[in-house]
């Protein structure tokens, strides 16, 4: 509970919803800022937080299902079956994501003893529940897989997209342009999601903003994280680290593309 009142003050929200974690596993928090949309609980329960958000200042509203799925299939059921009484029961744009603790497919899986197989028995229900309930996958950058096992070596290493993001077709039709981009590791051993609801306007910006791998490996990096992110509400904080970033990369490492390109042209 502490976490989830420091991780509130850090990023300035003003309100939040929690579904309490299960001793150390699940557990939800929806933060938000009043300033911006107005949220209205639902529903909750111990693996889902269901809730309307009104955006300002258009006041469009749409159902929004936080999900934590447990590793328990017959807790997975019950979800699932709840998932359908929502959708049976509201008619309206509807986003859902989260942790869903299961693979849609072959295709989301890496590695593994006995090559990749999947249990395509559970894959197969997941698929039909997301049918039943009219949600797409909505697409993804960066990374394909968010979560790993963290062991080494390819027999041992299992990569998953377990975390996704859904919508029907009411909500895709009101937000056309939404990406959905997975972020790197930080605390946890599963990828965040963000989800943007319209598409930036790169007309600002000269070049794409890269996370390098490198950098996580330099012990100054980590306090270039942190001092961004001191006081600073969540966009203030990402634009600030953005910037600094290039110039900390640059004075550190120098003009690595340019470093790059020069090696290749001797071989």
């Amino acid at each position: 509970m502490d976490d989830h009142f420091n991780l509130k003050n850090e990023f300035n929200f003003d309100d939040y919803l929690e579904v309490p974690a299960q001793g150390r596993a699940g557990g939800i928090v929806l933060m938000w800022l009043t300033n911006m949309v107005n949220v209205t609980l639902k529903r909750k329960d111990d693996q889902e937080l269901h809730a309307m958000i009104q955006v300002f200042p258009h006041y469009f509203s749409w159902c929004f299902s936080v999900i934590y799925t447990s590793t328990n299939s017959y807790k997975r059921i019950t979800l699932w079956n709840n998932l359908e009484d929502i959708n049976s029961s509201f008619t309206g744009p509807w986003l859902i994501a989260g942790d869903f603790n299961e693979i849609l497919g072959q295709q989301d899986k890496w590695g593994g003893g006995g090559g990749r197989k999947i249990n395509s028995r559970r894959s197969s229900k997941f698929w039909n529940y997301l049918n039943n309930c009219n949600l797409i996958d909505l697409e993804f950058k960066r990374c394909k897989y968010t979560w790993s096992n963290h062991r080494c070596g390819r027999k041992d290493l299992i990569l998953e997209r377990l975390d996704c993001a859904f919508a029907n077709n009411d909500w895709l039709v009101k937000y056309p342009n939404a990406q959905v981009t997975h972020l790197p590791k930080t605390h946890s051993d599963h990828n965040p999601l963000l989800i943007l609801l319209f598409k930036p306007n790169s007309g600002n910006l000269s070049k794409p903003f890269r996370l390098e791998k490198f950098w996580l490996e330099h012990p100054n990096f980590r306090n270039l994280v942190e001092r961004c992110w001191i006081n600073k509400d969540l966009i203030s904080a990402i634009s600030l680290f953005r910037n600094e970033a290039h110039i900390w990369s640059r004075e550190t490492f120098g003009n690595i593309f340019k470093k790059k390109r020069t090696s290749l042209a001797r071989l």
